[in-house]
């Protein structure tokens, strides 16, 4: 599947991004591979949830407090 958003530029407003949105948005805020995020949904590291038996999707808010955890831990370390 081709990436959508492959050539646009990172999101840099939460309000550009949708209440669900899919892997190639995920991999435009994080600025990785489709791959990469796809890796990680299966891994669990990721705050994902299965669409079928191959599509990923992401809740906003469930996206923007994983990210918060991630940047608070980040910030916390001596």
């Amino acid at each position: 599947m081709a990436n959508q958003y492959r050539n646009q530029q990172n999101i840099t407003d939460w309000d550009q991004v949708p209440v669900v949105f899919d892997v190639p948005m995920a991999a435009r805020i994080l600025a990785m591979a489709d791959q990469k995020i796809r890796k990680m949904c299966r891994e669990g590291d990721l705050p994902a949830f299965k669409v079928g038996e191959n599509s990923w999707r992401f809740n906003k808010e469930a996206f923007m407090e994983f990210l918060g955890a991630i940047k608070n831990s980040g910030s916390n370390r001596q």
